[in-house]
C-alpha cells in the first residue's frame, strides 16, 4: 500500500522541487582583477614617494559586471562575469601595484604628508575601457603627475594600450592588466625624469 502525503505537503513539495531545480541549474558567477600575481613590493627608493587618486571611469562600465563588446555599437554586461571590486577600486589599485613595482617606492595616498620627501600625484582618467572577448582589451586614459608643493599646473598626459587576447574571460582580465601595465609604464618614466632632474614632471616619450 502506497503511503499518501499530508495535503500540506502535497502543496509545498512542487514549489520545494522547482526552488531546487532552479537552485541546480543557476549559472556561477567567476571573480576576475586587474592586480596581476604578487604582493606589494619593499620600497627601496625612500628619497620620494607617489600618491595615487581615485581613478575615473567611463559611466557605462562603472559597474560591477564585465562589460562586453558585442558588435561595433553594441556592448552588453555578461551577469556571471564580475570584477571582484568596482572597476574604479580595482584601477587604482592596480595602477599603484605597477606603479610601486615599477619605481620601487612607497604608495602614500589617504596618509597625511609631513612635506620632507618629494610626493608625486598621480592622476588617471580612463576614457576607453573596451573589452572584446577573443579580440582585444583597450585602454585609452588621460593622465597627470604633479609634485607636491608644486602650484604649476601638471601636463595633461595621454596614453593608449590596445592587446590582442585569446578568447576567455580570464585571457580578457589578463590582456587588461597588461594594458595597464603599459599605461603604468608611461607615468613611471615622467615621474623618473622628474626625480632625476629635479624639474617638474612632462610627459614621458610614450604618452603624448
Amino acid at each position: 500500500m502506497t503511503a499518501r502525503l499530508p495535503s500540506s505537503l502535497r502543496l509545498v513539495a512542487p514549489l520545494l522541487a522547482l526552488a531546487l531545480g532552479a537552485c541546480a541549474s543557476s549559472p556561477t558567477t567567476s571573480y576576475y582583477t586587474l592586480l596581476p600575481p604578487g604582493g606589494a613590493p619593499a620600497a627601496v627608493d625612500l628619497r620620494y614617494q607617489i600618491e595615487v587618486m581615485p581613478v575615473d571611469v567611463p559611466a557605462q562600465v562603472d559597474v560591477t559586471q564585465m562589460v562586453v563588446r558585442t558588435g561595433s555599437g553594441e556592448v552588453v554586461p555578461v551577469d556571471t562575469r564580475r570584477w571582484i571590486a568596482p572597476l574604479p577600486d580595482e584601477l587604482r589599485s592596480a595602477l599603484s601595484w605597477q606603479l610601486t613595482h615599477a619605481l620601487g617606492v612607497r604608495d602614500v595616498a589617504g596618509f597625511a604628508k609631513d612635506g620632507s620627501t618629494p610626493t608625486y600625484r598621480v592622476s588617471l582618467r580612463v576614457q576607453r575601457f573596451d573589452s572584446a572577448p577573443g579580440a582585444y582589451a583597450r585602454i585609452d586614459a588621460l593622465w597627470s603627475v604633479r609634485a607636491l608643493g608644486n602650484d604649476a599646473a601638471a601636463p595633461v598626459c595621454s596614453s593608449s594600450a590596445n592587446v590582442t587576447v585569446p578568447p576567455g574571460y580570464a585571457e580578457l582580465a589578463q590582456g587588461h592588466q597588461q594594458a595597464l601595465a603599459k599605461i603604468a609604464g608611461d607615468i613611471a618614466a615622467s615621474i623618473r625624469a622628474a626625480q632625476a632632474s629635479g624639474k617638474a614632471p612632462v610627459c614621458s616619450a610614450g604618452g603624448g
